[in-house]
């Protein structure tokens, strides 16, 4: 399992989910069930979608990710444990490096925070 750099960004899927779900920030949300026990990783970049694209940076033909040889290294990189519950901004550049040996297994889905800050919502 890899997943090139990309974004999770629901109002980039088009205009009626951007007007229905105006989220001030969106974040990813995975429970590993299993982490393999070589690769996997979970790369994060500080760069916005904005920023990618002021960098002419172009996604990579016939995917939804970016190439990762045009990137700067990662600011963080997270190795997760089984059990382990991880939280990312997915408005942020993040990537699955390979997994080499075992599986990843996780349960993942979303949360957005809309206008109204006590307000969260959740889906996959």
């Amino acid at each position: 399992m890899t997943a090139l750099p990309h974004f999770d960004i629901i109002g980039e899927a088009g205009p009626a989910l951007r007007d229905r779900f105006p989220f001030i920030e969106q974040f990813g949300v995975n429970l590993y069930l299993e982490a393999p026990e070589s690769g996997g990783e979970l790369q994060i970049w500080d760069l916005t979608l904005d920023r990618v694209r002021s960098r002419n940076i172009a996604s990579t033909s016939g995917t939804y990710g970016f190439d990762p040889e045009r990137l700067p290294p990662p600011d963080v990189t997270i190795k997760p444990c089984a059990g382990d519950l991880v939280i990312v901004r997915s408005t942020r550049l993040h990537a699955v490096r390979e997994t080499t040996e075992g599986r990843r297994v996780s349960i993942s889905g979303f949360m957005g925070r809309g206008q109204d800050q006590d307000v969260l919502r959740l889906w996959s």
